[in-house]
C-alpha cells in the first residue's frame, strides 16, 4: 500500500486518518502533515486556501476517498475468496489421497482371516502380574500392545504454575488411561512388597519406605510419560540450577490436599495397615497430594534433572506413616539441614529453599529425628546460598510480630514478591 500524500510504499502498518479515511505513512499520518480535507478539521475558507496552495498535489475529493475505500474492501473480499478456494481444493486432494491409500493398501496389514497383524513396538518388558492387575488380560494372556495402547486414552491439556520472577505456566498433555493404571497398580505394588518379607521382622521404616518409593519409580512407563514435563522444565531456564528451582516451585504450587488413603493388606491372617502413595504422574494428573506425594514427585524431577535428591521423612507419635515428608537436594555443607549434606525443601506449600516452618498442622514440628530415603542416582549439587540468606531473613521477620517498621515491612513485601510467598497452596486446596 502507498501513502496517499507522498506516494511512497508503506513498509510497516499504514496509518488510517479518522477524518478523511486515507492511508498514510509515518511522516504524513497527522492531519496537518497531509493537509487533511476531512469535514470538521478545517473551515471551508481554510480548505479552499489549502487547495490553492497545494495545486502541485492531487488532493482527493470525498467521492475519491469513498471510491478508494470501496476498492480496498473489494481487494480484501477477493483475497478471502481465493484463500477459501485454495483451502477447499487442498482439503479435497488430501481426502482423495487418503481414500486411495486405504483402497490400495488397506488389506496388506491383515492376516489370512482379515485380523490385524501385530507389529513389533519398542515398549519395555513388564511383569505379568502388572498386566493381570489392569484387568485387561484374559486367561490366555493379552498382548502388551493392548496394555500400552490403553494408557493414551482420555487425553487432557493441563497447565502447572511456577514462579520465576513472576508466575508462569507449563502446559502438557496428560492421559487418564495411564493415571488410572497407576491407581490400580498402587495396591498391587504395596501388597507385593509386604508379602516379600515377614512384617514381624521389624524392618526399619525408612528401609520399607525406600523400597516402596524405588519400586514406584521403577515403573517401566514412568519416564516416557513424565518426559514432556521434564522437557518443558528444561526449556524454562538456560541454567540447570534455574531449571531445578523452577521444578521446586512447580511442585510447591500444586495444591496440598490431605485425604485418607490408608489400606489394610494381609500377610497370612495378620492385617498390615499402610498408606497409599501417589505415583509422580498421579500427583500431576490429580493436581493435588499430601507431603509424601509431592515429595516423591519433586525428588523424581530433581533426580531426572541430574541432582542428588532424597526424601526426608519425619515420624510423628513413633510412626512414619503419620509424620511429615520433605525433599533434600545436595548442597554445600554451609547450607545443609542438620549436617545431612542436603538442603531442606518444603513441598506442602510455597516456601523459600532451606526454610523450615516452625510448626505444621496439628502442632507437628520438624526435629532432629528423621530418616533419609534415596530415590535415584543424581550427582549434581544445587547452589542455595541466596535462598539460605533470604530464608534466615524471612525467619527473623516472622519472629518480629505483626507490626513491622518501614524498612522491615519493605523487606517483607520484597521477599513475598520474589518467592511468591502469598500463594497459599494449602489454602487453595482447602477452598
Amino acid at each position: 500500500m502507498k501513502c496517499r500524500w507522498c506516494g511512497r510504499t508503506i513498509q510497516r502498518l499504514p496509518w488510517k486518518c479518522r477524518r478523511c479515511g486515507g492511508y498514510f505513512c509515518d511522516d504524513h499520518r497527522l492531519p496537518e502533515a497531509h493537509h487533511c480535507l476531512g469535514r470538521g478539521f478545517w473551515s471551508e475558507t481554510e480548505r479552499k486556501e489549502m487547495l490553492m496552495r497545494n495545486t502541485a498535489f492531487s488532493v482527493p475529493s470525498y467521492a475519491e476517498v469513498a471510491a478508494e475505500e470501496r476498492r480496498e474492501r473489494g481487494k480484501g473480499a477477493r483475497g478471502m475468496a481465493k484463500g477459501l478456494f485454495c483451502l477447499f481444493f487442498i482439503s479435497g486432494m488430501v481426502l482423495l489421497a487418503i481414500g486411495a491409500f486405504h483402497a490400495g493398501f488397506g488389506d496388506r496389514g491383515r492376516g489370512s482371516e482379515g485380523a490385524p497383524a501385530w507389529s513389533a513396538i519398542t515398549t519395555p518388558d513388564i511383569p505379568l502380574q502388572m498386566v493381570e492387575a489392569t484387568g485387561l488380560a484374559d486367561a490366555e494372556g493379552a498382548q502388551l500392545e493392548d496394555l500400552a495402547a490403553s494408557f493414551e486414552t482420555a487425553p487432557e491439556a493441563r497447565s502447572f504454575v511456577f514462579h520465576d520472577r513472576w508466575r508462569k505456566y507449563l502446559k502438557i498433555t496428560m492421559y487418564g488411561g495411564y493415571a488410572h493404571y497407576l491407581e490400580r497398580e498402587e495396591e498391587v505394588q504395596l501388597g507385593g512388597l509386604l508379602t516379600a518379607g515377614d512384617p514381624a521382622a521389624k524392618e526399619e521404616p525408612t528401609e520399607l519406605m525406600e523400597r516402596r518409593i524405588r519400586s514406584m519409580l521403577a515403573d517401566p512407563y514412568m519416564d516416557a510419560y513424565m518426559n514432556p514435563l521434564l522437557e518443558e522444565i528444561r526449556r524454562s531456564s538456560p541454567s540447570p540450577d534455574g531449571q531445578a528451582k523452577n521444578a521446586i516451585s512447580l511442585v510447591q504450587h500444586i495444591p496440598y490436599k490431605k485425604t485418607e488413603r490408608n489400606i489394610t493388606l494381609y500377610y497370612g491372617s495378620q492385617p498390615v495397615r499402610q498408606q497409599n502413595f501417589y505415583y509422580p504422574y498421579e500427583t500431576l494428573y490429580r493436581n493435588e497430594g499430601v507431603c509424601i506425594d509431592k515429595s516423591i514427585l519433586l525428588a523424581y524431577l530433581l533426580d531426572r534433572l541430574g541432582y542428588d535428591a532424597v526424601v526426608f521423612v519425619f515420624p510423628a507419635y513413633g510412626s512414619f506413616d503419620e509424620g511429615h515428608a520433605a525433599v533434600g537436594v545436595r548442597c554445600s555443607e554451609r547450607y545443609d539441614f542438620m549436617d545431612s549434606g542436603y538442603a531442606f525443601v518444603e513441598t506442602t506449600g510455597v516456601e523459600i529453599i532451606t526454610y523450615v516452618p516452625a510448626e505444621y498442622e496439628g502442632s507437628f514440628q520438624v526435629t532432629s529425628y528423621y530418616g533419609i530415603v534415596r530415590v535415584g542416582n543424581g550427582t549434581r549439587s544445587l547452589d542455595v546460598s541466596t535462598e539460605y540468606r533470604h530464608a534466615r531473613e524471612w525467619k527473623d521477620l516472622m519472629g518480629m510480630g505483626t507490626v513491622l517498621d518501614p524498612y522491615h515491612y519493605h523487606r517483607y513485601l520484597a521477599l513475598m514478591r520474589q518467592y511468591d510467598l502469598s500463594y497459599d497452596a494449602r489454602g487453595e486446596a482447602a477452598g
